[in-house]
């Protein structure tokens, strides 16, 4: 079966004089193997693992900071943890993770509860 995954997204900014409304379509992804994990989970303030399940490969990463103060970074462990990005508190983000690296979650100040789906390749 071809084309199991669909993302669509969608940006449109109007600050002031500024304006921008972007949308590229839907992009159709195919997975090599059937799979998925997600949940809800506790980050706290010193680097942790997502918590992949069975996911071997990942492809696509879902994250949504559930908290309404504090903010999240993400990113992954070089000998040390590295961030990449930054959830501000309700935020979310949508990506295809890099290799078959293993994604991990900081929270700033306080734990914060992170919903994530993360995608077999």
């Amino acid at each position: 079966m071809a084309d199991e995954y669909k993302l669509t997204i969608k940006s449109k900014l109007n600050n002031g004089g500024y304006k921008v409304d972007w949308s590229n379509g839907q992009l159709s992804v195919t997975q090599s193997a059937e799979g998925a994990a997600s949940g809800v989970q506790a980050v706290g303030t010193s680097a942790e693992n997502i918590a992949g399940g069975d996911v071997t490969t990942p492809g696509y990463l879902h994250l949504k900071n559930l908290d309404s103060t504090n903010y999240v970074e993400f990113g992954k462990d070089n000998t040390g943890f590295v961030a990449v990005g930054k959830l501000e508190a309700g935020e979310e983000a949508v990506f295809r993770v890099a290799d078959s690296s293993t994604i991990q979650l900081k929270a700033n100040t306080a734990s914060c509860n992170v919903a994530y789906l993360l995608l077999e390749d």
